[in-house]
């Protein structure tokens, strides 16, 4: 910073330089102030920053037409509080347009694979399963006779010479015990509630038992002359 340096006339002497010593002065204030006009000047009328925060300014190159034309508010300014990233790291993102999410949601999603692809542990992408498949291997699993199902009585709710349907949207299994009987008694599946299909059958034989697997949507009957000691069901 530039030094003021300024000369006092003396009190009660000076008498002949005294003039010279004020005019001195004034031009030791005019080359230490430089040419400041009043316009810029007002520019200053109210300033509240200290000297630590004018020190920042310090070997700032910007004219005042670069901060003219400045558009960011003090917030976003405040954002850079604390930022150690240098010029050319800055300059880095210069042209980066795109928001991350913008860029995130552009990314390709990946090939669907095929089912070989998907199986086949010798082939160069083994691991790599779509969502296709894996929702093909949960949809598979979850129509495991047993997964999640348990043995229910339900006797009391079922009769020979009456079909009933699974429409429990998965496999399931059923169990009867026949009694007493006169003649042949079969047990049945249908897909249509008309073409009936033997799956078991017994004759003059109390006691014999039978359990059937019944696909999702198939009707499942007992035919004949039996009767019931017990009825399960696992589902």
């Amino acid at each position: 910073m530039a030094t003021f340096t300024y000369t006092k006339p003396t009190v009660g002497g000076s008498e002949d330089t005294w003039g010279d010593t004020l005019n001195a002065n004034w031009d030791a204030i005019a080359a230490f102030i430089g040419p400041l006009d009043s316009t810029e000047l007002a520019v200053l009328d109210g300033i509240t920053a200290s000297t630590a925060e004018l020190n920042l300014l310090d070997g700032v190159t910007w004219t005042l037409t670069d901060y003219n034309t400045l558009t960011a508010t003090a917030t976003e300014l405040n954002l850079l509080d604390g930022v150690t990233a240098t010029t050319a790291e800055i300059n880095y993102l210069s042209g980066v347009t795109s928001a991350i999410q913008d860029q995130i949601d552009n990314i390709p999603a990946p090939p669907e694979l095929t089912q070989v692809q998907a199986e086949d542990d010798t082939s160069t992408v083994f691991g790599q399963v779509s969502g296709q498949r894996l929702a093909q291997a949960f949809n598979a699993s979850e129509q495991q006779v047993g997964v999640g199902q348990t043995w229910q009585s339900v006797s009391g709710s079922r009769s020979a010479q009456t079909s009933y349907q699974n429409t429990t949207g998965r496999p399931i299994m059923f169990y009867v015990q026949l009694g007493n009987q006169n003649g042949n008694t079969t047990v049945q599946v249908s897909s249509n509630n008309s073409t009936w299909i033997e799956v078991g059958s017994s004759s003059n034989n109390s006691g014999t038992t039978h359990t059937v697997i019944v696909p999702d949507d198939y009707y499942y009957r007992v035919s004949g002359t039996a009767s019931l000691n017990a009825w399960a069901e696992l589902r």
